[in-house]
């Protein structure tokens, strides 16, 4: 009787905790994914409205970075909400002491600030941002803090030239000691070396694989080839962030094949003659906004070395008209229930902004956060991962330019980037995590670099492109593969289908997607052997290949840069020929009586053609736009608008003009072909171009990964949509399997046809 009378309540005690763990599964469900997941979503939220909006003097001068990373180790495994709050109040309550969070109902206290006086809006201090200052140097995008001094993020360098002829099939070597004092995570310091022949680069490091952070004095080398067609050696150092860069003994020898090492002399290699004066005259220098100096303080060798350090910027002046007002606040909600109530101005006096941080909190975050500085940091760790993920969704979150055009709904992407972090172990899988998240902006600019792991890569000896709906050989460096040749298979994969996966990691329109996928068709880690199915006429072959880090294979020009040919048309390259090589021959060109000009790549700083096209000056002066931003989630933007301002020039080329483009111009290749749409400035040849430009505007993460994307909009002349739509040609042109196998250029034989109608 008692076990009958015990059964029921068993039975319901089981029954309420099944109930409850539906409750939570139910919640978790509800919530999209598990808590941690939740906790990281609500403090990617938080941190980058105080990031880029919160003015205090105690934001302005915290590693942001490193407080991504160490904010998520902190909240990840919050419980609940209200320990996720205490965690939350714990990062940054010192970096942001007028902040308030609260759980939705709960009374908040308002603000006491005293009414402001009349003049009050130039007193406070406030953010400013025309685009994204990232502190890159010649960018177009700056952010400022109004009314308060900063310390500059951004770059410098330094460098020497050298002949390199005499010096032609040896082995060269730069070294030098370096020492920094990094203020941040991605402050650091490179040495630079590249050897450059007659088309270009012949080598070139610039340890972007190997970056100096380490405050203590060490030696670094790079040793690279000199080729037999070598011209010149360029050499030098790089600094980046916040912080002090110390160089001293700078070192370059040469070594021949039978082993025999040369020295060669280096003017003021050591910084021992004179003074900074001294130095510019020995050294080539970029400096902004860094200062330096000769000192003797602190030195390798000798009695002094250079030092790079940071410029503090005194009040800056503001950027736009428009700022934050004087008493305003966002009032977000940031997930798990809470929502976060921050001041986007504030008062400050000779001391700082005014509330001013507790003290010892400060000091307790000031002292983990040093912990990480000149401490490498790879992906390999959990927290840097999930900082990651939210440094980057929050560039995106409040300065990307095309959320109008690119449907996608970026909240759900950080909750799907956080969750593949989490299951991330490798720095290889966090690659493809953050390229994952970035292909979703459909931005041809974007893409995430990680100059260690590429340098992994190597490539196979031949080059495919998307032809008649299959991949097809254009180039080949192996007799194995021959122009023509359809690849089907790359260990015993669809080759359409691997084109296809690739592309989801891939960000931009469609057709720039497949020529980068192409691009890097075959691609692997450097010597790994794979089998290949090829379609060659009626045969199908297997042929194995092994991938090796020489350059992209391609074949050489079939013809000079500006080439005469028959019947009085010239064809000019724009992706070789120099503005000075086209310049010695206007007078040519603009007798001609057809002019063929080929765009399928980028110009070689040769835009100044067009004004010898242009038939009256050029007055379409708003096709680029800077974003005005005081705002976060993108509200109130107003824009910048900039524009080329073209002149007309003399002579001007009176006869037919075709351009040829495809799917690999873009940026710079579009302003270029924008004219040439706009002002129908000819025919267009070829297919559409790649659909994204604007400045890019790049960016660093902890562990190794650089960020590029594109900072401002640009539309088409005519005020039309130009993002992932491309210029579009007149005369639309393909190439077929056949022509490649021949040998022949489909793209010159139309416009050749245009011209001779």
């Amino acid at each position: 009787m008692k076990r009958a009378r015990c059964a029921p309540a068993i039975f319901c005690m089981f029954l309420v905790v099944f109930l409850a763990l539906c409750a939570v599964r139910s919640v978790v469900r509800d919530s999209g994914t598990t808590p941690p997941v939740q906790n990281l979503r609500t403090l990617a939220k938080l941190y980058g409205y105080l990031r880029y909006f919160h003015p205090s003097d105690e934001a302005a001068r915290v590693d942001w970075d490193t407080l991504a990373i160490l904010a998520a180790g902190k909240v990840k495994n919050a419980p609940d909400a209200k320990a996720l709050k205490a965690a939350l109040e714990e990062v940054f309550r010192p970096v942001a002491p007028s902040m308030t969070l609260y759980f939705k109902g709960e009374k908040v206290p308002t603000s006491t600030r005293p009414a402001a006086s009349p003049d009050a809006a130039s007193k406070f201090v406030s953010w400013q941002h025309l685009g994204l200052g990232t502190g890159t140097a010649n960018s177009a995008y700056r952010s400022v803090r109004l009314n308060r001094p900063s310390e500059l993020s951004g770059e410098a360098s330094m460098g020497k030239r050298l002949d390199a002829a005499k010096h032609a099939g040896k082995t060269l070597k730069l070294s030098a000691w370096v020492k920094v004092h990094p203020r941040d995570t991605n402050s650091r310091a490179q040495l630079w070396l590249r050897v450059t022949g007659p088309s270009g680069p012949r080598f070139f490091d610039n340890m972007s694989d190997r970056p100096i952070t380490t405050p203590e004095w060490a030696e670094y080398t790079i040793t690279g080839p000199i080729a037999a067609d070598a011209q010149y050696i360029v050499f030098g150092a790089l600094i980046y962030g916040r912080g002090e860069f110390l160089f001293d003994d700078f070192r370059f020898s040469v070594t021949d094949a039978q082993g025999h090492e040369e020295a060669l002399a280096i003017t003021n290699a050591g910084f021992e003659e004179g003074d900074t004066e001294a130095v510019q005259k020995a050294w080539q220098i970029g400096n902004p906004p860094m200062e330096f100096r000769v000192q003797e303080n602190d030195v390798h060798g000798g009695k002094r070395a250079l030092l790079f350090s940071t410029k503090v910027q005194p009040f800056a002046a503001p950027l736009f008209e428009t700022r934050a007002p004087a008493d305003g606040v966002i009032d977000k909600e940031i997930g798990r229930g809470l929502h976060a109530r921050i001041p986007l101005a504030l008062e400050s006096d000779g001391q700082g902004t005014i509330p001013r941080a507790n003290a010892e909190d400060l000091e307790r975050l000031r002292a983990a956060l040093d912990g990480f500085v000149g401490t490498p940091l790879s992906a390999g760790n959990e927290s840097v991962r999930l900082g990651d993920v939210v440094i980057a969704w929050n560039v995106f979150q409040h300065f990307y330019p095309y959320f109008d055009i690119v449907k996608v709904d970026w909240d759900a992407i950080l909750i799907r980037s956080l969750e593949r972090a989490f299951s991330d172990r490798t720095e290889e899988e966090f690659l493809r995590t953050l390229s994952w998240m970035v292909a979703r902006l459909d931005d041809g600019h974007g893409r995430i670099n990680h100059a260690a792991l590429q340098n992994k890569l190597g490539q196979p000896a031949f080059r495919v492109e998307w032809i008649e709906g299959k991949a097809v050989v254009t180039a080949s460096r192996d007799a194995s593969f021959r122009r023509g040749d359809i690849v089907l298979v790359v260990d015993g994969k669809n080759a359409e289908d691997i084109l296809r996966e690739e592309e989801e990691y891939i960000s931009g329109s469609p057709q720039w997607k497949r020529v980068r996928s192409t691009a890097q068709f075959g691609f692997g880690p450097a010597g790994t052997k794979s089998l290949a199915k090829l379609r060659r006429g009626q045969d199908v072959l297997e042929v194995a290949f092994e991938r090796s880090a020489q350059a992209p294979v391609s074949d050489p020009p079939a013809r000079p840069p500006i080439d005469k040919l028959k019947d009085g048309v010239f064809y000019v390259d724009l992706s070789r020929a120099s503005w000075t090589d086209i310049n010695a021959r206007i007078q040519e060109l603009a007798a001609a009586r057809g002019v063929v000009f080929d765009l399928r790549g980028y110009p070689n700083g040769n835009h100044r053609l067009l004004c010898h096209l242009l038939p009256q000056p050029d007055t379409s002066s708003a096709w680029m736009k800077i974003p005005r931003i005081v705002l976060p989630d993108r509200e109130g933007w107003a824009y910048q608008e900039v524009g080329w301002n073209l002149p007309t020039a003399s002579p001007r080329i009176g006869g037919r003009v075709v351009f040829m483009t495809d799917g690999r111009a873009i940026s710079y290749a579009e302003s270029f072909m924008s004219f040439v749409e706009h002002y129908k400035l000819g025919e267009i040849v070829g297919e559409p171009t790649a659909g994204a430009n604007g400045n890019v505007n790049p960016f660093t993460l902890p562990g190794g990964y650089s960020v590029i994307w594109t900072g401002m909009r640009v539309i088409k002349h005519d005020g039309s949509k130009h993002h992932t739509v491309g210029v579009l040609p007149t005369i639309p042109c393909h190439r077929t399997v056949a022509g490649v196998a021949a040998g022949r250029d489909e793209f010159l034989e139309k416009a050749l046809e245009v011209i001779n109608k």
